[in-house]
């Protein structure tokens, strides 16, 4: 029987990766890190605001390779293939303008990326190609941000299999309002729901900036409907407008029935946060802003149980 360890996103914390590795009795032999009766499996967002950008890159791929890891496509790696591909390359006269566009802010978010030799940044990229965008193993499901059968059906039908493998499929994938586009954003940075649509009105999030939309909480049971959509306070709104937005994310829903799920991407941040959002019946998050000053997560699924806070193991613990 294999046992599955369901990393969180790493986002080039080199330190805190191998920690939590030797942490969960992984030790190098052959030039990767191992351990018998274990799979190791990465959520995504390998890159991007870490100073160990190229040392975790080659970590996953050598247990990749090595056959003690699986890897999902995180936003983070499609938002660098869609920052070097241009949108017209066929078009002598068209602008220099790539599929994610180079402004300030984009570059600001892939800064640590951007800073490795652009010959081992390209290797990079075509190497997130092979990254598939779902994994449906026998014991458990992995997505980065949602898992959802209708995105799904939707990719295969554009690109004949869950990955994004070419510049054309990557221009695909970019082009906003189309129906791949609405599947990855989907399966990679997860559903939100646009509030004046079923006449609520926006709020204002953290920063102070107003949004119409909000992050869907499609893993939670119906019993817990305050916490559907992470940023408005649902608690005075009517049970009528309650009902609009219950039936508006029905079909993103995990239901309790489905396998065993995990994902990544949003960040959770205390005990109060994991108890009361992160796990649904049968879904679990292990992205404790390990980019930041977060812990690097570990769920240590043994097939058969039924997820529970026991699973979760931490960096920290094993430094």
């Amino acid at each position: 029987m294999t046992n599955y360890d369901i990393i969180g996103d790493v986002h080039g914390q080199f330190g805190k990766l191998s920690k939590l590795l030797e942490h969960l009795g992984y030790k190098v032999t052959n030039g990767a890190y191992r351990q018998e009766g274990h799979l190791a499996i990465f959520v995504g967002d390998l890159i991007d605001r870490g100073p160990g950008q190229l040392q975790v890159l080659q970590t996953v791929k050598a247990m990749v390779d090595a056959g003690s890891a699986l890897c999902v496509m995180g936003n983070h790696e499609f938002n660098a293939l869609a920052y070097s591909t241009l949108k017209n390359p066929m078009d002598p006269d068209a602008k220099a303008e790539f599929c994610r566009p180079h402004t300030a802010k984009n570059r600001h978010q892939h800064e640590a990326f951007l800073a490795l030799d652009p010959y081992i940044r390209d290797e990079w990229l075509q190497w997130f190609r092979n990254l598939p965008l779902w994994l449906e193993l026998p014991d458990l499901r992995v997505v980065h941000a949602c898992w959802n059968e209708q995105s799904m059906s939707d990719v295969l039908k554009a690109f004949g299999e869950p990955f994004i493998r070419t510049n054309d499929q990557i221009r695909v994938a970019s082009k906003k309002n189309s129906r791949a586009y609405r599947a990855i954003e989907t399966l990679l940075k997860g559903p939100e729901l646009d509030l004046v649509s079923i006449g609520i009105s926006g709020f204002n999030d953290k920063s102070d900036h107003q949004r119409n939309n909000a992050r869907i909480s499609w893993w939670l049971s119906d019993d817990k409907p305050h916490w559907l959509l992470q940023g408005p306070d649902l608690k005075k709104i009517s049970k009528a407008k309650l009902g609009k937005i219950i039936e508006a994310i029905e079909p993103f829903r995990y239901h309790d029935m489905e396998k065993p799920l995990f994902f990544g991407h949003y960040w959770q941040t205390t005990e109060h946060e994991l108890a009361l959002a992160t796990i649904g019946p049968n879904a679990a998050c292990v992205d404790f802003s390990a980019g930041k000053d977060g812990e690097l997560t570990a769920y240590r699924y043994v097939p058969g149980e039924r997820i529970s806070r026991a699973g979760y193991l931490r960096e920290r613990q094993g430094s």
